[in-house]
């Protein structure tokens, strides 16, 4: 059983489920996790056409502009 003080919110995103807990009900910081998640579907799931991943994907050898969190986990990888 969750603690009282402890706010959740669950949800599906790049075709998987995930799970957000925030300590103290603090609704700012749950909404604002889970607009974070919306954001990173939004550039990294292969699902979407529009993301930067299918881009990438369909212009495979040639120049692409992404954002600098996607142009930092490529050169992680």
């Amino acid at each position: 059983m969750a603690p009282e003080n402890e706010a959740r919110r669950t949800g599906r995103a790049m075709g998987t489920t995930f799970a957000i807990v925030v300590a103290d009900h603090d609704a700012h910081l749950l909404d604002a996790a889970a607009h974070l998640i919306a954001e990173i579907e939004g550039r990294w799931s292969r699902f979407l056409p529009d993301s930067e991943v299918s881009i990438l994907n369909r212009n495979a050898g040639s120049p692409v502009i992404v954002s600098a969190d996607t142009f930092q986990v490529i050169q992680a990888a």
